[in-house]
């Protein structure tokens, strides 16, 4: 309306005024795309929350709910099946309505009071819509489940301006970032931390308590009830291991520079790479030091390698894939580009995942881990875990490609070196 005034007083608006309203409005641009003959994605519109459910059932998860009108993204959401944000917008909606004065916007998720504060539901998937803004307070659930850059990138900078304060909450699902934030809080004098175990809150009688026993497994009862982080993370493919290697103590301080240093290297050209570095003494296998990046050349993993400082053995320890040759290296293999780097490497064989996996499990009892160099590969191995079958809801036969995998690839890439001794020297 406002350019289509410009226009009116002489101002050139480009493309032109109608155009731009066009875009903005969802109505207007699906009839011209209609009128053009060009195909769209599914949609349907929705007035109220109930038409919002009964819209999705009938398009399929996950959705985009976006306002009619907006610009710039604004309003729009991305809404999983999982999400429940539905009734995370009636449960703030029924504390809220016996206010008066209270107004509900069901397109953004809002509900503004009358003494002028407001109350807004995101979700993190899409945190880029949260830039600019600024908070009072914000409760941050299933805090586990952020993307990691959410917190320090998006969210911590919101809080600044106001010095808004923060509640995080969530439920053990291993040694992830809300176990890292938890960690953190229980260390500080101006933080505030609460574990609340089913046994120990009294919200869950007796009987009831017992019969959660009864049916579920030890490891969703530790995890669920008890809030375990150390539990299992259901598909976990190394859970009982990771149990067995913390509850043995081979979780220490374990470098000894008397030791020739060997590394294993899961190398990508756009995808992550991870790297292991690890020592033997005896029939013990000791890593010592882990490190992952992604978006970087192969000449970013060199000197890294060269600035750990480590006396290195005879080899590195590549993929099989290292040995593809490809246009985006000029025509060289990763392998070629190692070895003029100095190295000498050895090409672990293509091996089926589950080989591969089962390599790394017997492995597992000769392994130490330094506790501080490696936190992050143990995170890895912690949640490295089986894909879940969109059509059956099981766990299928192979692991679940996620920021963890990567470093987890690389170990039971190791793995087979130990098992196998068909590996050949270049």
């Amino acid at each position: 309306e406002v350019l289509a005034e410009f226009e009116s007083n002489g101002i050139q608006v480009v493309p032109s005024a109608k155009a731009a309203n066009a875009t903005m409005n969802r109505d207007t641009i699906r009839n011209i795309a209609a009128g053009l003959g060009i195909r769209t994605a599914q949609f349907a519109y929705a007035e109220s929350a109930e038409e919002l459910v009964n819209a999705t059932e009938k398009i399929g998860y996950p959705v985009v709910v976006k306002p009619v009108m907006s610009s710039s993204g604004k309003g729009q959401s991305v809404v999983n099946i999982d999400d429940n944000i539905v009734d995370a917008w009636d449960y703030a909606k029924k504390f809220s309505a016996p206010i008066t004065g209270v107004k509900f916007n069901e397109a953004e998720l809002r509900i503004d009071y009358p003494n002028g504060s407001r109350l807004q539901l995101f979700g993190q998937d899409n945190a880029d819509r949260l830039r600019g803004l600024y908070f009072d307070g914000i409760v941050a659930d299933e805090y586990g489940d952020w993307k990691p850059s959410v917190w320090g990138y998006v969210i911590r900078p919101a809080l600044a301006d106001r010095k808004g304060w923060a509640i995080i909450i969530g439920t053990p699902k291993g040694r992830n970032a809300f176990f890292d934030r938890y960690n953190e809080a229980t260390k500080r004098d101006d933080w505030f931390d609460l574990q609340l175990t089913a046994s120990q809150s009294g919200l869950l009688d007796a009987e009831e308590l017992e019969s959660l026993r009864e049916e579920l497994t030890d490891d969703a009862w530790r995890q669920e009830m008890e809030c375990d982080f150390d539990a299992a993370i259901p598909g976990a493919i190394y859970g009982k291991e990771m149990y067995e290697l913390e509850q043995s103590g081979r979780v220490l301080d374990c470098y000894d520079r008397t030791l020739k240093t060997h590394a294993v290297l899961d190398l990508g050209w756009s995808d992550d790479t991870a790297i292991w570095w690890y020592q033997v003494a005896g029939k013990e296998i000791r890593f010592i030091d882990c490190y992952s990046n992604s978006g970087m050349p192969i000449s970013h993993y060199d000197q890294v390698l060269k600035m750990r400082g480590y006396d290195y053995g005879d080899w590195l320890w590549l993929p099989h894939d290292a040995e593809n040759k490809t246009l985006a290296a000029n025509g060289r293999s990763i392998d070629q580009i190692v070895r003029a780097a100095g190295y000498k490497t050895r090409i672990i064989p293509r091996t089926p995942i589950v080989d591969s996996i089962n390599a790394a499990r017997t492995m597992f009892n000769s392994c130490y881990f330094d506790r501080e160099n490696c936190y992050e590969g143990l995170q890895c191995l912690r949640h490295y875990r089986y894909e879940v079958d969109p059509e059956t809801g099981m766990f299928g036969k192979n692991p679940l490609h996620d920021q963890y995998s990567h470093g987890a690839d690389a170990f039971r890439m190791l793995g087979l070196m130990v098992d196998r001794k068909s590996t050949r020297l270049n």
